[in-house]
């Protein structure tokens, strides 16, 4: 038994028997008094809610295509972090994403991968993306900009104060801080990458 799915343009799956189905697609509403404020927490709730069967009231009653047995197997391995990324390694946090490949590979008997979102994107996108070039000049700009604020400002600052080095190197840390973190961020998307690169064959087969 299946259910019908519809796949973002990031590669994330939603049902479209959801009980809760009629918030896809649709903009959060413009908050302008205390009104429209409850509206607008009240549709991001309900966007939210469609990435999991757990909020839908055919899993609360047990009407749903799928046995809720089965789905509560998946919820607890997706949980476990059971299910990888094909390409970069990393976990499966799409309960439907799940479903899709194992219904797909059960109505037309073949194999497919486990993808995240950011490799679905990635494989969408053409042959510059994938190789890295686009993220490596994006991540360069970055780091250019980054360092020229983080000589520039405290610099400036302290000439404009006449203060001593010593308040320099104050000023100099908070930004240091701030880099390093967004550092390891960039770092993790860049491991990421390197995963997802190294099986370019694998892409080229599923284009």
């Amino acid at each position: 038994m299946s259910i019908d799915l519809v796949v973002s343009p990031k590669g994330r799956m939603y049902c479209r028997s959801h009980s809760k189905f009629y918030y896809y697609g649709t903009k959060s509403p413009v908050v302008t008094d205390y009104s429209s404020y409850r509206e607008n927490i009240e549709h991001l709730r309900g966007i939210i809610s469609l990435s999991t069967c757990k909020a839908c009231d055919h899993y609360t009653n047990n009407t749903c295509k799928i046995p809720k047995k089965e789905l509560k197997k998946t919820i607890t391995r997706l949980k476990l972090r059971r299910y990888k990324c094909t390409f970069c390694g990393s976990s499966i946090h799409s309960l439907y994403n799940v479903i899709y490949k194992q219904q797909v590979e059960q109505e037309r008997n073949i194999t497919l991968p486990f993808l995240c979102c950011e490799c679905y994107d990635m494989l969408r996108k053409g042959k510059d993306e994938r190789t890295g070039t686009t993220w490596i000049k994006h991540r360069l700009v970055v780091a250019l900009v980054f360092c020229i604020s983080l000589i520039t400002i405290p610099v400036i600052t302290t000439l404009a104060l006449d203060a001593s080095i010593t308040i320099l190197l104050i000023l100099l840390i908070p930004p240091l801080v701030v880099g390093f973190i967004f550092f390891l961020f960039d770092y993790k998307s860049w491991r990421k990458l390197r995963k997802s690169l190294k099986n370019s064959d694998l892409l080229k087969d599923l284009i």
